[in-house]
């Protein structure tokens, strides 16, 4: 059973800025609710295909959670994947799709995600638990955008990259 959500906020920063954070796993501390450590068996600079394991504390309880870039398009778009198989949740697909999108001289920041969750549970508590997921995500953006308007411009920064 698949379930969508879509959360936003509006972020007092550069559109350049905000993805530069979106994507920088070793500023993930620094504003992630929960947030416990992260793993990459590369460098921490993100392109399609790379793969990262984040741990956090989430609803009282520590999950660690496989991503893999799905699509990385500076500074507008970013996919993240969740093989749930292979991590806390254990069962489903779970995507998380970053928009970002300038707006006035901020930026407003979209997650779109959809949670594909098999078995006679997720049918009956699907509604509740993508309530519950979506408070969640619209926190994480919340801390996320209060983190990174407080960040200083810096001259010369430049976005990360695109990948090949």
């Amino acid at each position: 059973m698949t379930k969508d959500f879509r959360c936003a906020v509006a972020i007092a920063a550069p559109i350049e800025r905000v993805f530069a954070g979106l994507t920088d796993l070793s500023g993930f501390h620094q504003w992630m609710p929960g947030f416990e450590g992260v793993q990459t068996d590369a460098s921490m600079q993100l392109a399609v295909g790379s793969v990262f394991r984040e741990t956090r504390r989430l609803f009282g309880q520590l999950a660690t959670e496989e991503f893999v870039v799905a699509a990385y398009e500076a500074p507008t778009r970013l996919v993240l994947q969740v093989d749930a198989s292979k991590n806390t949740s254990a069962k489903g697909m779970f995507y998380y799709t970053y928009l970002l999108s300038v707006d006035g001289e901020g930026c407003r920041l979209e997650l779109a995600g959809s949670v594909d969750m098999p078995g006679f549970f997720a049918t009956i508590f699907g509604g509740l638990m993508i309530g519950m997921f979506k408070t969640a995500c619209q926190k994480d953006l919340a801390a996320f955008a209060a983190w990174i308007a407080a960040q200083p411009a810096v001259a010369g920064a430049c976005v990360p990259p695109e990948s090949a």
